[in-house]
C-alpha cells in the first residue's frame, strides 16, 4: 500500500462505555451477513465518482465534505434576503422580535459556514485492509479519526423503528464524548454495507465480489498462502470462497467456508 494511504491511529477506546441496551441503539455486529455483489458503489465503471482508489490494500472513497456548508449556507442566506425584502417592511408580521432574532440567527450561520466551507479539515474515509484501521470523519471542525477496525463501532442511521420513512444507513459511531456518528459513503443498502465492509476488511477472507477487485485477487491470494490461510476474523452467514477452484481447493487445505 502506498504511504499516502497511511494513517496514524488517533484513538484505541471509546470515552464512554457501551450501555446495556446497545442493541436497542442501533450497534450492530461486525458480521457478513449476505452476498455484497449488488453494490454499485465499488464497479468502478458504475460510479466513478465515489472512489478516489481501490486495491487490495486499501479503498478511500470521495467525502462530499462541501455539502454541509453549502446546504446550510444557503438555506441561511435565504432566510436573509427573505427578510430584507420590502415586502417584510410594507407588511410587517406579528411577532416581528421574533423574525429579528431569527434574522441575526441566520446571519450568524451565514458567516459560520462561509468560514467552515474555506478552513474546514480535510474529510477522508479511508478502509485500510492492510493495517485493519478505518480512518473516518469528524465532527465539523474536529479532524479525522483513526482506529483499529476490531475496535470501532459501527451502528445504523436514518429510519424509524417499525417503518421505513428513511433507509437505514451503514455509520460508525466517532469516539467523542457526544457519541456522533460518522454516514459511510456507500450504497445505502444496510446489510449489504456492512458486509461489504467487514469482508473487505477481513484480510483472512478473499476479496469480496465485483469487478473493481478483480485486477487484485491473484496477488491477495499469494499473500495469504504466504501465511498459511490464517482463519476468518469475523463470522460470516454466507460462504466466501476464493475466485477459482485451484485456488479454493488450496484454501480448503486449511479453513472451509
Amino acid at each position: 500500500m502506498e504511504i499516502r494511504f497511511l494513517r496514524n491511529i488517533t484513538h484505541t477506546k471509546y470515552p464512554f462505555k457501551k450501555k446495556k441496551n446497545a442493541f436497542w441503539a442501533g450497534l450492530l455486529e461486525k458480521r457478513i451477513f449476505e452476498n455484497p455483489s449488488g453494490i454499485v458503489a465499488l464497479e468502478k465503471n458504475g460510479n466513478k465518482n465515489s472512489i478516489v482508489h481501490l486495491d487490495n490494500n486499501c479503498i478511500q472513497f470521495k467525502v462530499s465534505e462541501k455539502v454541509v456548508p453549502l446546504v446550510g449556507g444557503g438555506v441561511s442566506l435565504l432566510f436573509v434576503i427573505l427578510y430584507l425584502l420590502p415586502i417584510w417592511e410594507e407588511n410587517p408580521q406579528p411577532g416581528d422580535e421574533f423574525g429579528t432574532f431569527v434574522f441575526i440567527l441566520c446571519c450568524i450561520l451565514v458567516l459560520f459556514f462561509v468560514l467552515y466551507y474555506f478552513f474546514m479539515p480535510k474529510k477522508e474515509l479511508l478502509w485500510d485492509r492492510k493495517n485493519e484501521t478505518l480512518t473516518f470523519t469528524g465532527f465539523y471542525w474536529h479532524k479525522n479519526y483513526t482506529m483499529s477496525f476490531d475496535q470501532v463501532l459501527l451502528k445504523y442511521t436514518g429510519g424509524a423503528r417499525g417503518s421505513s420513512i428513511t433507509p437505514f444507513r451503514l455509520a460508525v459511531i466517532r469516539p467523542d464524548k457526544m457519541g456522533s456518528a460518522a454516514d459511510m459513503v456507500l450504497s445505502g443498502d444496510l446489510y449489504k454495507d456492512l458486509s461489504l465492509l467487514v469482508w473487505y476488511m477481513d484480510k483472512n477472507r478473499p476479496l469480496p465480489p465485483g469487478n473493481a477487485f478483480d485486477p487484485y485477487r491473484q496477488k491477495d491470494f499469494e499473500r495469504r498462502k504466504a501465511e498459511g490461510f490464517p482463519p476468518p476474523q469475523y463470522q460470516s452467514n454466507i460462504k466466501t470462497p476464493e475466485a477459482t477452484k485451484e485456488q479454493q481447493a488450496e484454501r480448503d487445505k486449511f479453513w472451509k467456508g
